[in-house]
């Protein structure tokens, strides 16, 4: 992911954030474990954080009618969710060749 936002609900994969390079995701009951340190760590949420993060539930639970998200949102979010941000610093990631990569193509 670069620069976009994404709540997560359920269980991790044990690489969460690997070649992330931007971005947050919003983690309920984190398993530290499961996340790729040499790309991410995770943080509390500060006050934005969790504006965002309610704002982003309630509206899964109105698009899909979703009963733990309206839980969710009503309970103490800092308690549940942890914040994933990058740690890598742009500038030590290798230079992306959009003519080098397959498929780009259709990107430009």
């Amino acid at each position: 992911m670069t620069g976009g936002v994404a709540v997560v609900l359920g269980s991790v994969g044990p690489n969460l954030g690997s070649g992330m390079t931007g971005g947050r995701v919003y983690l309920l009951d984190v398993d530290a474990r499961n996340l790729n340190h040499d790309y991410v760590d995770h943080f509390p949420l500060d006050d934005e954080d969790v504006k965002v993060l309610r704002g982003l539930l309630e509206r899964h639970a109105q698009e899909t009618g979703s009963e733990l998200a309206l839980r969710l949102r009503a309970d103490d979010v800092k308690s549940r969710f942890r914040v994933v941000r990058t740690i890598v610093v742009p500038e030590t990631l290798p230079e992306w060749n959009l003519e080098s990569t397959p498929g780009a193509a259709n990107l430009a």
